[in-house]
């Protein structure tokens, strides 16, 4: 099956709902699909493998998330840069509130899912606040900030305008913060952190 750009003039509404088609078909018919498009969103969300090409040389390749970890490929300077895209293994329903699952952690998400079988929450990098984890932590009951995931730094790009920091929660999450904040945080590779994320600041996407 060769897709090129097949979503590239529609509405986002409509997009979702073709988005989870393709995952059906692709699924149910087992079929090899190679797909076209300059969209990070359909790349994370619908690739196995990744090659990124430009002017026919190839940038970099191999698992979506290894393949776009460079600001080369993903030309960051012109853009917002990486798409925080993470997939909920299961939704429960707890005191009037939707939660996601994100590996053994859980996040509030902002309305209440329609019941789709493949969920998604997308949000910006820099709706991502950045804390040392330590014991000595408020928990979300004592902030106003809803969500918190626990990971390990494995990756922090210094660009010149600001810094990207990967932080693994079983997904990757990337935060954009300040220089100054990675110095005074003292953040390196292998560094614990946890990344709070504003319940409105994300979109589920079904």
């Amino acid at each position: 099956l060769l897709l090129d750009e097949p979503l590239s003039a529609i509405d986002e509404v409509l997009k979702q709902r073709i988005l989870v088609y393709i995952e059906r078909v692709v699924a149910e018919w087992r079929l090899p699909v190679l797909l076209v498009s300059h969209a990070q969103l359909e790349v994370r969300r619908l690739a196995d493998w990744v090659i990124v090409l430009d002017r026919g040389r190839v940038l970099a390749q191999g698992h979506p998330e290894t393949a776009l970890m460079e600001p080369q490929p993903l030309l960051w300077k012109n853009s917002a840069g990486p798409v925080n895209l993470l997939h909920l293994s299961q939704v429960r329903h707890d005191r009037g509130r939707s939660l996601g699952q994100i590996g053994n952690q859980w996040i509030q998400l902002p309305f209440q899912p329609s019941g789709s079988s493949s969920l998604f929450v997308q949000f910006s990098p820099n709706s991502v606040i950045l804390c040392k984890d330590s014991s000595g932590n408020e928990e979300p009951s004592t902030l106003s900030v809803r969500n918190r995931l626990h990971g390990i730094v494995r990756k922090i790009m210094r660009l010149p305008e600001a810094c990207f920091v990967a932080v693994d929660v079983g997904q990757l999450i990337w935060g954009e913060i300040t220089h100054e904040a990675v110095n005074d945080l003292d953040l390196r590779e292998d560094s614990m952190v946890a990344c709070l994320i504003k319940t409105h600041s994300m979109s589920l996407l079904e």
